[in-house]
This record gives structure tokens, sequence and C-alpha cells, in this order.
């Protein structure tokens, strides 16, 4: 293993507060303990170098506040953002030789192996906040071509939209003279904290923060019907670990459960019922999560902090930065039919979205204060997050259930399959959803907190999840059966 240095220099430095969205990632990454990490594995055409990836990189961290971005407390442990206008990071080369030739740390000739190895390492510690840049670069040289790219980010750079524009934005780079084509666009941290500060921005939060109060003062307090001690109720021994009803049930120890749930049915059945609704897969989902969540949970209206990119304000589409801060959804989902608990969960959406910009540290002393007043804890510690991409709804139109694409719908869950992942002891959320586009189906990662929601629970919610949609699509009358 060897490595170069890479240099590189660009516009804007200073020292700053943390923007709204940075702040909602330092407390997570307080809570949960660790620097909760972006980032990945590319596979590389052939014929790129290690001086190609290096330019690449220089390219990008000059270009982006966000990556020359480190961190400084004062005293009393307030934290502000340190920008750069010039620095050197480290690129790690690891060389991977022909099979059999001792090579490459012992990974013969699979490059692929090394780079998800290297990728774990280098994921596995925490940055340091305040000497270390907020991006890890490694690359995989088979001789000197380089097979693959691995690169880590610590979450309080960038958010996956955030990646995405980074990851576009080596397109604005001309191949032969390496200068750019195009000024960046969007707004970078500082100058999103600068705003915030205003007397614009701070209207803004209040009123965000105003439909937040009205909300806080309606719901029910708490969001799970009862505190769990699930590594002692013996629920560890009937997951469902591969097909149908099949399963090994395997498990470490732990007290925070992740478990993965992939359905072809719910994929099937999202694009006919949104159809027939004249709406968007997201409100589907989101209604059907609504009315499993209420049945699981005894708890209605269902309450989820919804993840809104904000992506949709100004300054902020292409924006190499962290702009992601919770919404509050609330949907009653009691006695109605699931046609109505869909344009209900639309609604909400557009209020957690459209009050979803705020100041963090104003809506923790409101949760604070209400809480005292109510004199109890307000749970929101149950997160939805529809990461999906953004074609999801590509196949709406014009598709209407029938028949037999309803008993297609309900054959497809024969093929769903749900894997325990990992029991550790580690800090993380009541329960947080997040939902992806996977080739198998619709894929819900989730974690839950086993003193408050079981391994059991959690299976009866994500398989609730499917069997409302299945209903739905037989059904076009379908109650919640939420009382």
């Amino acid at each position: 293993m060897s490595r170069v240095l890479i240099r590189f220099a660009g516009e804007g430095s200073g020292v700053g507060e943390l923007s709204w969205g940075q702040q909602e990632i330092w407390r997570a990454v307080r809570r949960y303990g660790n620097s909760l990490s972006l980032g990945g594995v590319t596979g590389l055409p052939g014929g790129i170098t290690v001086a190609e990836v290096a330019a690449g990189f220089g390219f990008l961290i000059g270009r982006h506040q966000a990556l020359r971005t480190r961190l400084t407390f004062d005293e009393h442990g307030h934290v502000r953002q340190v920008v750069a206008d010039r620095g050197e990071i480290g690129l790690e080369i690891v060389d991977v030789g022909e099979a059999g030739d001792g090579e490459g740390d012992g990974f013969g000739a699979d490059q692929a192996k090394a780079a998800d190895a290297v990728f774990a390492r280098l994921s596995a510690t925490d940055f340091d906040y305040e000497r270390e840049w907020p991006v890890r670069i490694a690359v995989i040289r088979h001789g000197v071509a380089v097979t693959h790219m691995v690169a880590v980010y610590f979450h309080l750079t960038l958010d996956q939209s955030g990646l995405n524009a980074l990851v576009a934005d080596l397109a604005n780079r001309d191949p032969v003279t390496g200068l750019a084509t195009r000024l960046v666009t969007g707004t970078p941290p500082l100058g999103q904290a600068a705003y915030q500060g205003t007397a614009a921005a701070r209207q803004q939060s209040v009123t965000a923060l105003r439909y937040w109060e009205r909300m806080l003062r309606s719901i029910p307090a708490q969001r799970f019907r009862t505190t769990t001690a699930d590594h002692d109720s013996g629920h560890r021994g009937v997951g469902r670990d591969s097909v149908g009803a099949q399963g090994t049930g395997h498990h470490r120890a732990g007290r925070y459960v992740d478990a993965h749930f992939t359905s072809p049915a719910v994929r099937a059945a999202l694009p006919l019922i949104a159809a027939r609704s004249r709406t968007g897969t997201a409100s589907v989902l989101l209604a059907a999560y609504a009315v499993a969540l209420a049945r699981v949970t005894g708890r209605n209206p269902s309450v989820a902090r919804v993840v809104v990119g904000n992506r949709f304000r100004p300054g902020f589409a292409d924006s190499v930065s962290t702009v992601n801060q919770p919404g509050l959804c609330v949907i009653d989902v009691t006695g109605i039919g699931f046609e109505d608990a869909i344009a209900r969960a639309a609604r909400a959406s557009m209020n957690a979205y459209k009050h979803a910009y705020y100041d963090p540290a104003r809506r923790d002393e409101l949760v604070e204060a209400i809480a005292r007043e109510r004199g109890e804890e307000i749970d929101l510690s149950c997160f939805f997050n529809d990461r999906r991409g953004p074609d999801v709804d590509s196949s709406v139109a014009g598709v209407l259930p029938t028949a037999a694409a309803a008993q297609a719908v309900r054959d497809l869950r024969r093929d769903s399959t749900l894997r325990w992942i990992a029991e550790v002891e580690q800090s993380g959320e009541r329960l947080f959803v997040h939902v992806e586009d996977d080739p198998d189906g619709v894929l819900f990662k989730t974690r839950a907190d086993t003193r408050y929601f079981s391994s059991a629970e959690l299976e009866e919610l994500l398989r609730g999840v499917e069997a409302v949609l299945v209903e739905a699509v037989e059904d076009a009358k379908a109650a919640t059966a939420v009382g």
C-alpha cells in the first residue's frame, strides 16, 4: 500500500456557524456516537490511472467548500465550521496483483473484494473532526490501471443528494485542460449559514415551527404501546431469513436490530394504486406505512418524521452540502378507506415538506417546552425516509388494477424476503425505516430499538405495509381497519 498527495485550492474560506442541515447531522452524530459516513465503491473503466483519479478529486475538492471543511470547538463545546482555501489530502493506493502471485494483501486478482475491504476499513473509524478533511479516498490498482475507486465522506459534509451533485459536477471538468467548464451554482454551507442568520430566514423558521407546535399539541405523546426487552423475550428465534415463511432466525445479542425486507409485491402494487387514486407512489407508500404502524402500535394518528431533502429551495438543487431536515408528518387513519388515507398522506406530507426548513435549536426548545406543559415526554424517535429514485412514478400513467393484476401481486408475496442483518449495542432512533429501489423489489432497510419496538413488531410492520397494499390492489374500497 502506498499514498500520493492531492493538492487542492478553491474559492471561499472562513469560519462560521453550522447551517441548519449541518446542525441536524451534528445532533445525530452526537446521539449515535459515530460519523455516519457516506460513500461507496465505484468500478472504473479500463485505462484510468492514479494521476487521473487524483486530478479529478483535486478538481472537486477545490470546487466545493464542503470538502474543505473541518470543525472547531470552543471551551463550552460550541461547534463551528472552518473552510480552508487550499490544502492537501492523501490518496491511498492498494495494489492487487495476479491470482497466486502473492501481491495485493492476499486478495489475488479479486479487485472488487479488495475494494470492499478497503471501504469497510475506511468506514470503520470516526473522522477526526478538527484535523482531518471530511473525505477519505483510495484506489485499487492492477498493474498501472485503476480498477476501483473508494470514497468515504463525513455525513456532515453532504447528504445523498449532495453526493449525487458532487459526482455530476465531475462532468464540468475539461479532460484536456483540467479547468472548469461552468461555475458552481449550489449555495455552499457557509453561504447557507449566513443566510439562515438573517431576519428573512428566522421568519421562515418561526412559520415552520408554528406548524410543529400545532402538531405537537395534538398528537399522542408516545409512539409505541409499551417498552420491551426484546433480547429477553424470545422473539429472536422466529425471524424469517430467506423467502416466504422459512428462515434461520440467527441473531447476535444487542439492543438494536437491523432488518432488510425486500418486496416485489410492493413494487408491483404501488403504480397500480397510484394510477387509480391519481397520485404518486410516495403518497401511497406513506399511507400504507401509516396504516401498518397504527395497527402495530395502537397509536393514532400515525406520526413519523419524514426526511425532507429541501432541494427545491433556491440555491440548494446542486449544492454539495447537507440540507436534509426532518418534517413532522401526522396522518389520521382511523375508520376510513385506504383511498382516503392516501389523500390524507398526500396532504400531511405536503405540510411536512413545507415546514421542514427551520432552526433545529429552536425546534428542540419547542419540543421540550410542550413536553413540560403536557407533563410527559413527546417521543419523536420514529423516522420514515423514502429515498427511491426520481423515476419511481414512470410506470404509473395509464395502468389500472385488474383482477388478474391483483392476483399477480398477491402471488408475488411468496418472493418477499426478510433478512436480519445485525444486532448491536449502539445508539440509534427507536424506529427508522429507509425505503430504496432494489432489483428484486422495494427494499426496506430498518433499525429498531428493541426496548421500544421488538423484532417481532418490526416484522409485523414490514409485512403489514405489504399486506395493506396487496389488499388495496384487490379492493378499491379497502378499509384501514384502524379503530
